[in-house]
């Protein structure tokens, strides 16, 4: 991207967004880099709250990928475990526990959630591009691998919407639409080739 627009003499940065996507003020947090990283700053620090990673241009796109890994796998790990505690039937008094213990975990996943159900193939798309990345830094991203995984499985899209407003409705649900039935022995034997052929 530097090089095409270096003949142009124009003064780029790269900019990654946190917080809502649809709108940018101050619950947003922007982290700038670049050799314009700090021009670049000053004209989003009027409206949000600016962070600035350093004079490699593409330091912000780490970032963002960084806690990305974090933020797209822990939503499914989430519901694979509550799927354990829904069978075990200790749901709600799990949930519960973690509203208590772990507020601030619980409000995130009681946010995010949902997207994955109205945004399921994206989700999948973006923790592909996670592996990816991961992969190319020197990493192992077994986790968002194991995580994609288990995602492709759940078939979230299939949740009608109104059954993705409510946590616990959410979690019964992706229970009954899981692609690949727990007796499925060569399926899942399949998932764990992959995980180990792609690590």
């Amino acid at each position: 991207m530097l090089d095409a627009l270096a003949p142009a003499d124009v003064a780029s940065a790269k900019v990654s967004v946190f917080g809502p996507s649809d709108s940018l003020t101050i619950d947003n947090i922007i982290v700038i880099s670049g050799e314009n990283a700090r021009e670049a700053a000053a004209l989003f620090e009027p409206l949000t709250r600016v962070k600035i990673a350093g004079d490699d241009f593409v330091a912000a796109a780490a970032v963002k990928m960084s806690m990305a890994s974090v933020t797209k796998t822990l939503p499914v790990l989430f519901l694979e475990a509550m799927g354990a505690a829904a069978n075990s039937s200790q749901l709600e008094l799990t949930i519960s526990l973690f509203e208590e213990l772990y507020p601030g975990m619980l409000q995130f996943l009681r946010r995010t959630l949902p997207t994955y159900v109205h945004h399921a193939r994206r989700r999948l798309d973006e923790m592909r591009e996670i592996e990816t990345w991961v992969d190319a830094m020197g990493g192992d991203a077994a986790i968002t691998r194991s995580g994609r995984l288990v995602l492709e499985r759940l078939r979230l899209e299939e949740i009608p919407a109104e059954e993705s407003k409510n946590l616990v409705a959410l979690i019964r649900a992706a229970l009954t639409r899981t692609a690949l039935p727990r007796d499925s022995n060569d399926a899942e034997q399949n998932i764990r080739h992959e995980i180990h052929a792609q690590a």
